[in-house]
């Protein structure tokens, strides 16, 4: 069992061969491509809004997408929700980027994977990546609000690791710590060794600007009378599996307790991601963290990528040096400063 992996961080060496502030025309492009098919899902999460919005996302409107990001230059795709097994054309979504020769990794929260497993296996998914907010089922079916979740799930799980070939798909389980959860963790490593490749936690957020991080009930959120214990896990983690004793989850109590450390720390953990990563959400506008950068109904990805909006917030980040919203989170920080303090101080040197 591995704990983590390096593709994201060979995806951003190779993109950053390329300049990060491309001149007028150039053809840079991110080597990733996170995509938000739709909001739709099946559970009522109390740590997670996205469910309140229930629109279906327009099949057209979806297959368009999907060919302007298989036509770029992108390496990896990540397909989002939401839950994105409810999208009616999400295999004909697949089998387009798999024809292109994209990397296509699946985020879900696992309930229907039991029934689309035989499906994605065969189109060729290369990872899977199943939420799992608990070692104890009660505990993860009253955050999901939904009985039979974390059995459903692990079914799920349990199908494509016993039916792939070799690691294929590669198959992750990702838990968040919150109130609900906080006594329901320990052990949480070895509660799924035997399904997935890498396991992981990651703290709650409530993000008013990134409406994917924004909390359905305040209850679930940390304060203060929570940090010894939050502190107490954390460490356990980090003794218990060395790869996990990195800059991520040490700094996981800073960022949940002390957030006014976090601002320019934050920004030289998640600067080569912002560097190689562009977002895209059910509608087809394009993001920069909290900056709309473009649309990939009008345009595509490499005049999004090499857009003035984009340069003008890479630019005001590297002149203030801080993040003002900060997150945490796997797919948005690498788990050491260091690459990032190297290029930020590359880039104010002149290297633009």
């Amino acid at each position: 069992m591995r704990l983590a992996s390096p593709m994201m961080l060979r995806l951003g060496i190779e993109s950053l061969r390329n300049a990060p502030f491309p001149r007028r025309g150039g053809q840079v492009e991110p080597a990733v491509v996170i995509w938000v098919l739709g909001n739709r899902c099946i559970f009522r999460c109390r740590h997670c809004r996205s469910w309140h919005d229930s629109h279906p996302g327009e099949p057209a409107a979806i297959m368009h997408i999907a060919r302007e990001i298989a036509r770029s230059r992108c390496r990896m795709v990540v397909l989002s929700g939401g839950e994105p097994l409810l999208v009616p054309n999400l295999y004909q979504v697949i089998a387009l980027l798999k024809s292109a020769g994209k990397f296509v990794s699946l985020n879900t929260n696992g309930y229907l994977l039991e029934q689309h497993a035989r499906t994605l296996l065969k189109l060729g998914v290369n990872a899977v990546t199943v939420s799992l907010d608990s070692v104890e089922p009660a505990v993860h079916d009253a955050i999901r609000v939904h009985q039979g979740a974390f059995d459903g799930a692990l079914r799920g799980l349990r199908r494509l690791h016993s039916a792939r070939r070799g690691s294929r798909p590669r198959l992750v389980v990702r838990g968040v710590i919150m109130k609900d959860n906080l006594d329901s963790l320990h052990g949480y490593v070895d509660a799924f060794k035997h399904v997935a490749d890498d396991i992981g936690l990651q703290p709650i957020h409530d993000h008013e600007k990134t409406s994917a991080h924004q909390v359905t009930e305040p209850a679930t959120l940390l304060d203060p009378s929570d940090e010894a214990r939050v502190r107490q896990l954390v460490g356990s983690l980090t003794r218990q599996y060395p790869e996990l004793d990195n800059g991520f989850y040490r700094n996981i109590p800073r960022f949940l307790f002390h957030p006014e450390q976090m601002e320019r720390l934050a920004l030289e953990h998640c600067f080569p991601i912002l560097l190689m990563a562009l977002s895209v959400n059910a509608d087809g506008s394009c993001w920069s963290c909290t900056r709309e950068i473009g649309n990939l109904l009008s345009q595509g990805v490499p005049d999004v990528w090499s857009s003035e909006s984009r340069r003008g917030f890479l630019n005001d980040l590297l002149e203030r040096g801080t993040c003002r919203h900060p997150c945490w989170l796997h797919s948005s920080v690498l788990s050491s400063p260091w690459p990032g303090r190297l290029l930020l101080k590359a880039l104010r040197s002149g290297g633009r």
